[in-house]
Formats: C-alpha cells, structure tokens, sequence
C-alpha cells in the first residue's frame, strides 16, 4: 500500500516573495492570453529565459 504525502498550504502575499511575484505574472499572462484573447503580456514573456527568481 502507498502511503499519502502531506501537503501544507499556505497563502503568502507576493510582496513579500519575488518568485511568488514572477509566478503570479506568469499565470496572470497564461490567463489573459487564453480566457481573453489577449496575447500582449504573454508575448513580452514568451522567448524568454528566467536565470533568477529571487536572491536569498
């Protein structure tokens, strides 16, 4: 038998977490190019390439 693995959400504000920021404009691009036929954000991002996210 597998056992589950334990999942902990949280919420965060993206102010606090620049990866959380990148995933949020991500996303938010994703969705205004697929729900609303808007392509303008995603192709600002689309060829490119993401080396860092965040700085410890």
């Amino acid at each position: 038998m597998t056992r589950a693995a334990s999942v902990d959400i949280k919420h965060a504000n993206s102010i606090h977490y620049n990866g959380l920021q990148m995933a949020d404009i991500i996303a938010w691009s994703i969705f205004q190019s697929v729900e609303r036929n808007n392509s303008e954000f995603i192709d600002l991002i689309q060829n490119k390439s993401i080396k860092r996210v965040y700085e410890e």
